[in-house]
């Protein structure tokens, strides 16, 4: 994931339309949507789309809003838990409500059963160039 220095560095390459069109790709937003806003040709974002350093921004924007929604995500589950843990202690709650409080937290860090790997090293091998291929294929398409 970039750090904001260098994603400034990446940003202080483009143009403002550039970096724009960088977040709102990064929304979702469809290229003919995304050119019709800002008043370009779909070429000539398709254009800039082929350079690395808008790539590189809108992967950039992608990862700081996937850890901002893993944050609340973690924030979330730490509030239900406690919320989880202040019924099962409570003098008040029935012991229907703390069973039940009990076993959501029982069936949340219950281990599930691993699935194993590649047992060879030539499946490790071809697993790892199948992810490589996969990495590629979805950055070309951004």
């Amino acid at each position: 994931m970039a750090n904001k220095r260098e994603d400034s560095q990446t940003s202080d390459l483009l143009s403002e339309a550039q970096a724009r069109a960088a977040q709102l790709i990064a929304t979702g937003r469809s290229g003919r949507s995304v050119a019709a806003e800002l008043g370009i040709h779909p070429s000539t974002l398709s254009g800039w789309r082929q350079c690395p350093e808008f790539r590189a921004l809108v992967n950039a924007i992608l990862a700081e809003a996937q850890t901002a929604a893993q944050n609340k995500l973690i924030h979330a589950a730490n509030v239900a838990l406690d919320t989880l843990i202040k019924i099962m202690t409570s003098a008040t709650a029935t012991d229907r409500d703390k069973v039940s409080a009990a076993a959501q937290v029982l069936s949340i860090v219950a281990p599930s059963p691993a699935t194993p790997g590649p047992t060879t090293g030539r499946a490790i091998l071809e697993a790892e160039a199948q992810q490589a291929q996969a990495e590629q294929l979805w950055a070309s398409l951004l």
